[in-house]
């Protein structure tokens, strides 16, 4: 009995190390990424040890991407933790992220830079776009359906700005984020301007899953009395120098 086991096993894992020997071109056209709005051309390696020169993911070229299968950190759950860095004209990015078949997610170690103008707020601010560039720094961040769930790190607005229907600079921002207090999920973060500018923000919230819930207060230059019309016009409360704003809803 004991050596059809130790068979069975070595079987096991015989097939485990083709799977993960195989060209990762082909296992790219078995798996149709495109269904997931996901673009792959040059590719090279293995599903081990890989790179694609580039990278689409639906609207966004994250040009060329590169992967290293580290471990599989639990067998029965199938959770892998792989090193993944990559890099284009206007972005790099370096992290470690382990992962299972069912869509949790937790990234280690990360850091780089973005545009501003990846992230998407028409939702939110109609005819406006995000200007600058994000720079941050993950300590651990976790996802589950793409949501987060926990998370600790820091995120640097450099060039803060918006484009659109109104233009305005904001100097530098920065935004730290910790595992929300007395929730089992959720993140609280905060956030402040660094540099003086006519408009500057200092606010706090929560953003527990698919939902968020965030209050910003501004203060505004006396020479900005275009703004400060503004801020009255939308009823915020003015209180302690600042204009304060709050709301929250889905983020889905």
């Amino acid at each position: 009995m004991r050596k059809w086991l130790i068979a069975l096993l070595l079987m096991i894992g015989a097939g485990a190390l083709v799977v993960w020997r195989m060209p990762a071109d082909l296992v790219v056209k078995v798996a149709q990424p495109e269904q997931l709005g996901i673009d792959l051309e040059e590719i090279e390696g293995t599903v081990w040890d890989g790179e694609v020169d580039d990278f689409k993911y639906r609207d966004l070229d994250l040009g060329k991407v590169g992967w290293e299968l580290e471990e599989v950190e639990d067998w029965s759950t199938q959770k892998t933790r792989w090193k993944l860095d990559g890099e284009g004209p206007e972005h790099r990015f370096d992290m470690w992220l382990s992962m299972t078949p069912e869509g949790e997610y937790t990234i280690r170690d990360g850091s780089g830079f973005l545009p501003a103008k990846w992230i998407d707020v028409s939702r939110f601010l109609p005819m406006i776009n995000l200007d600058g560039r994000l720079d941050f720094d993950i300590d651990e961040l976790e996802l589950i359906d793409e949501l987060p769930s926990s998370g600790t790190g820091r995120i640097d607005w450099a060039g803060a700005g918006i484009t659109g229907a109104v233009e305005e600079s904001f100097g530098r921002l920065q935004m730290t984020f910790t595992p929300a207090q007395g929730a089992q999920q959720g993140i609280d973060f905060e956030f402040r301007s660094l540099q003086s500018s006519d408009i500057r923000f200092t606010g706090s919230g929560r953003l527990n899953m698919a939902n968020y819930e965030i209050t910003v207060g501004t203060e505004v230059s006396p020479r900005r009395q275009d703004m400060h019309e503004f801020f009255r016009e939308i009823g915020s409360e003015f209180r302690d120098g600042k204009y304060w704003l709050s709301w929250g809803g889905s983020i889905r």
